[in-house]
């Protein structure tokens, strides 16, 4: 499923999996392409997950909740189980939640060879659409990404917010 937001509020709920794709409207090799080919990766990424392609005030509220640095390379794949409105309510709160929440950020504007940035997104959908995604540690889910990632310099990062 993919989904074009405005504002957080507008996610739908009730999906296992969240991606969001930050990019920036000035559009590296690696945002072309997703803008280029979204529905594809929203058929790819499977029925229980949902990949979100924020815009206008919906940028901004993601890189403030997911503490995304002006200077990290655009776009900033963001990964998590929790819905948005949920993690922005427990900030707005003060509690610590009981569960961790845990987010993966791949910066992908390392990328500047279209192919390159096709053959990646295609093996991450694979890889969140299969069955050994949702049955692993988030630390593990990292590893794996990194072994994707592995030839192209990207730094994944898995962040427990909340700490």
């Amino acid at each position: 499923m993919g989904e074009y937001v405005s504002y957080t509020a507008n996610i739908s709920r009730g999906y296992e999996n969240y991606l969001f794709t930050v990019c920036n409207k000035y559009g590296s090799t690696a945002e072309r392409v997703i803008g280029e080919y979204f529905k594809e990766l929203a058929q790819d990424i499977g029925k229980d997950s949902v990949i979100v392609y924020p815009m206008n005030e919906a940028i901004a509220q993601l890189e403030h909740l997911f503490k995304i640095a002006p200077e990290e390379e655009r776009p900033v794949l963001i990964l998590t189980d929790w819905y948005p409105d949920d993690i922005l309510a427990l900030e707005n709160s003060g509690q610590k939640p009981e569960k961790a929440v845990s987010i993966i950020k791949i910066p992908l504007g390392r990328i500047h060879d279209e192919d390159r940035v096709k053959h990646v997104l295609f093996k991450l959908m694979s890889y969140i659409r299969s069955n050994d995604y949702g049955s692993v540690t988030w630390m593990n889910r990292k590893m794996a990404f990194d072994r994707i990632l592995q030839n192209f310099g990207i730094v994944v990062s898995l962040v427990e917010l909340f700490k």
